[in-house]
């Protein structure tokens, strides 16, 4: 009992999720000073605010932050957040599964394309100039990334089975649940967008079944679905594993914001509403 209580606060502790409503994201006051007298150059984003890697907006740098939501909800808030904030650049960032063997924990992928399944909806593709910028500053910066396809999906991949095969048939590097209706609602906007994902997840890794649950109500309740893992011994090793990996790929995220949040914030679209 006692080793159980140990590892409880020990994943509890490693695993900790932000628990506050979207609603409070918006009204941030981070965030309502970045849009207070114009629109910020650049926009950062990302489901969760893990995923933000600590990033804070700064009015005097250019730049506004947002954490949109899991999944396809987070299409709908940034629809609503892009009526009156329309930046002139888009940076999408957070976790991906990698769908290639080539890929590891903690590597970085700049989509180059995004398709999504199952609905097989048209294939929007990405600016090649600012992937291209984007690319040169992170290898530039020692950032081990490449150039790929995104597959969106509406609940995680779980197993290296699905991983592989999503890999073999829409030839993505790298899948997860939110760039394909970031991509459509920037593109909608006429905002040039860019994504960046760090790997969290390599093709052969399982996911534990805690992933699941919390894509199903929209990470609205990471605390209560981890308590509930907690009370399963086989599932500690899987979620300490999981919770490993999340640190490597968000140290990595780390980097890549430091990295191109002065670039993107100088970056000058040569195209905006004739995308």
């Amino acid at each position: 009992m006692r080793c159980m209580s140990a590892s409880l606060f020990i994943s509890l502790n490693t695993f900790r999720f932000n628990m506050r409503k979207l609603t409070t994201t918006w009204s941030d006051a981070h965030l309502r000073r970045t849009y207070e007298t114009s629109p910020a150059h650049l926009l950062v984003v990302a489901p969760t605010e893990r995923e933000l890697a600590g990033l804070r907006a700064n009015r005097l740098a250019g730049f506004g932050v947002a954490e949109l939501g899991i999944g396809r909800a987070a299409a709908g808030n940034l629809h609503e957040l892009l009526k009156t904030r329309r930046p002139k650049v888009l940076l999408s960032i957070g976790f991906g599964g990698a769908l290639s063997g080539d890929l590891s924990t903690g590597d970085v992928l700049v989509t180059t394309e995004v398709v999504s399944a199952p609905e097989l909806a048209p294939l929007i593709p990405v600016d090649s100039e600012l992937a291209g910028n984007v690319m040169n500053a992170l290898i530039a910066g020692g950032i081990h990334a490449t150039k790929g396809s995104t597959l969106t999906v509406l609940s995680p991949l779980m197993s290296a089975k699905h991983k592989h095969r999503q890999g073999i048939l829409t030839g993505a590097s790298i899948v997860d649940m939110e760039t394909y209706w970031i991509a459509e609602e920037a593109l909608r906007a006429g905002v040039p967008f860019i994504s960046v994902r760090a790997v969290i997840d390599e093709m052969l890794h399982e996911l534990p079944e805690f992933i699941a649950h919390v894509a199903a109500d929209g990470g609205q309740n990471e605390l209560r679905h981890a308590i509930w893992a907690m009370k399963n011994p086989c599932t500690v090793g899987p979620l300490l594993r999981l919770a490993s990996r999340s640190r490597d790929a968000v140290g990595t995220l780390r980097e890549v914001v430091d990295i191109l949040v002065p670039v993107l914030t100088r970056y000058a679209p040569t195209r905006v509403s004739d995308r």
